[in-house]
């Protein structure tokens, strides 16, 4: 079952805002095209070249958006580049965001277990549409930068949608229970809300997943609800007459 909680208690760590060169983003968008590639494979697309494919890739590691691995071709040493979970989070919100989407269901279903793997089921249920959303908003906000003036200047633009809280984007160690969160986060597109539950229900996992959120949800919930409860009762207090004597 995929288990996630938006009030979670754990170390928190600073997100910086990642920038990217032209080059970088070329090798990205490579990547999430082509799937894991070695710089010689890199070097043959149009536009970069071989400088690009092996100097880029090596700075874009660094920066945590692709991992490396040694391996030989026609006996000889080279490195093989792949996406990570922020790296694909990247891709997607370049240039056309549903043809990236498709290559990466292609080629990274392996970094984004229960969302990719589920392509074809939201597809079949008539909810593909409301999927790509979820899945762009969901990479969004997983790479956005920890600022929370940023982040309510977005809500006042953005009123009908659901803004995560800035502790839910930033707990160490639970990068896929994020992403996975933001995804099926049932606070946002309210409007498609209804018939999103309708088709993830008919999947035994995702029912599961559903149940784990609405849990959380209702947790929530009755902790606001004791908090205003304890504001009013505060506010009726100070508005009490005092007794004449």
């Amino acid at each position: 079952m995929l288990r996630f909680t938006t009030r979670v208690m754990a170390q928190v760590v600073k997100h910086q805002m990642i920038v990217l060169t032209k080059p970088e983003k070329r090798v990205l968008e490579y990547l999430g095209k082509h799937g894991p590639s070695i710089g010689n494979q890199m070097s043959k697309s149009p536009g970069l070249s071989s400088k690009t494919a092996s100097t880029a890739p090596r700075s874009l590691e660094k920066k945590g958006l692709v991992s490396r691995r040694n391996r030989r071709t026609f006996a000889r040493p080279a490195s093989e580049y792949s996406l990570t979970l922020k790296g694909l989070a990247q891709v997607l919100t370049l240039g056309t965001p549903e043809r990236h989407i498709s290559f990466s269901v292609k080629h990274w279903k392996h970094l984004l277990p229960g969302i990719l793997d589920k392509w074809s089921f939201f597809r079949d249920q008539g909810v593909l549409g409301i999927a790509q959303k979820r899945l762009l908003y969901a990479a969004e906000w997983f790479i956005r930068p920890i600022d929370e003036q940023a982040r309510l200047e977005y809500l006042v633009q953005h009123p009908l949608e659901y803004t995560p809280p800035t502790s839910y984007l930033v707990v160490k160690g639970t990068e896929l229970g994020v992403f996975v969160g933001l995804f099926y986060d049932l606070r946002i597109m309210l409007a498609y809300r209804e018939k999103w539950v309708e088709a993830c229900v008919k999947d035994p996992l995702l029912i599961n997943t559903i149940k784990s959120q609405i849990g959380n949800l209702i947790d929530e919930a009755e902790h606001d609800l004791k908090e205003y409860r304890a504001i009013a009762q505060a506010l009726r207090k100070a508005q009490r007459p005092e007794p004449s004597e």
